[in-house]
């Protein structure tokens, strides 16, 4: 009886969910009417990667495409982080097929395909990178969370990169162990998950080279801490019960833009995460371990300063910390251009469009996939 009644639950949050995305498309303002230029069409199967879509969609809308996203309602139910930030959407309109579509478009999918071959094409696939392939795949730029889109913060990224940097470098973000000490880190990725690498900061460096801070003015401006490791530790649990003074969403990129390095700890169950896009956005260059993740890989030296286990990391950071202001200019600018050409909204589509000229499939790095991979066995070595 009580799997009948959360399967009862589910379907009625599902069907609430799919009117909710219905009700913000059929409320948002009119436009007037508008002369495009380029025009996308998404068609998707796929239900559990809406921060993929939110970034593919996002990108599309700033860079002024007519959007044509064909309806899907088991798609909908299943937007739950960003419903009424993409329905409403001032280009995005639903077509039930794209036989509604009259122009030339980019059609976005990720199905076998029968037809459509009027639309330059590029498909979305979710792909897990290992040492043997990752030459040959054709990685998807990992975006900020969509809500720094959404909210429009990550439009200050720009004006930061040029303020005063007071700390050496920096790690925030959930340290719930249970969430970022995933067995696959030395199981197959051989990486150090989130929680080994705070750990090794935590017991490796000594106490003038690291400072544990819990609230933000502890990194007020006209603090010197520019020869020290900031840890600014706090932990949401599974439950979504936050511990610790998380930094604000409105102050983030501000944050970040006070630091020359950012430490970037890995995601929960596959290395790439959002904190390390934003913090490249505003010029502040990463340390981490996982920089064949990128696509073009970053290199060490010149747009970031790469690790290999807890010992080469405690070397890197005491090296980052070591670095003269020349030094660290000139790697700033290689992270702002790599970001502006490679991981930008604007990047992202010309991403987009250019695999599809070259016929090349799209690879995503999801965690949905990893996870996946790793529960039905298929990672384990």
């Amino acid at each position: 009886m009580n799997g009948l009644r959360k399967k009862i639950s589910a379907r009625l949050k599902a069907v609430g969910n799919l009117l909710s995305f219905y009700k913000f498309y059929l409320s948002k303002p009119k436009s007037d009417v508008q002369q495009f230029e380029k025009y996308v069409i998404l068609n998707v199967k796929n239900t559990v990667i809406e921060r993929v879509y939110a970034h593919i969609l996002f990108a599309m809308q700033v860079n002024g495409y007519k959007i044509y996203l064909v309806n899907n309602p088991r798609l909908f139910a299943n937007i739950i982080e960003y419903p009424a930030q993409i329905a409403s959407l001032p280009n995005l309109t639903i077509v039930d097929n794209v036989n509604n579509v009259s122009h030339e478009a980019l059609y976005i999918y990720d199905f076998d395909l029968q037809d459509e071959t009027r639309f330059n094409k590029v498909k979305l696939q979710e792909s897990i990178l290992t040492n043997s392939n990752k030459r040959n795949l054709n990685i998807m730029p990992f975006p900020m969370i969509p809500r720094n889109y959404f909210s429009g913060n990550y439009r200050n990224a720009e004006k930061l990169r040029d303020g005063r940097r007071n700390i050496g470098i920096y790690f925030s973000g959930n340290s719930e162990p249970k969430v970022y000490d995933h067995p696959i880190y030395r199981n197959f990725l051989r990486l150090m998950s989130r929680t080994s690498v705070i750990d090794a900061v935590k017991r490796m460096l000594l106490p003038n080279e690291l400072s544990i801070v819990t609230q933000q003015d502890q990194m007020a401006v006209d603090t010197d801490l520019t020869e020290k490791f900031v840890l600014y530790e706090w932990v949401r649990s599974r439950e979504g019960i936050i511990v610790g003074n998380r930094t604000s969403n409105e102050d983030w990129f501000v944050q970040l833009a006070k630091c020359n390095f950012f430490l970037g700890c890995p995601g929960y169950i596959q290395p790439l995460c959002h904190n390390l896009v934003e913090a490249m956005s505003v010029g502040t260059i990463p340390i981490l371990e996982y920089g064949d993740y990128l696509n073009p890989t970053l290199e060490d030296g010149v747009n970031c300063i790469s690790f290999s286990g807890e010992e080469d990391l405690i070397k890197k950071i005491r090296q980052a910390l070591r670095m003269t202001d020349e030094e660290i200019a000139r790697m700033r600018n290689n992270v702002i251009k790599y970001y502006d050409q490679h991981l930008s909204l604007t990047a992202v589509c010309s991403f987009l469009e250019k695999s599809a000229r070259s016929n090349q499939n799209v690879d995503l790095i999801t965690s949905y996939n990893y996870e996946k991979q790793w529960n039905m066995g298929c990672l384990n070595t």
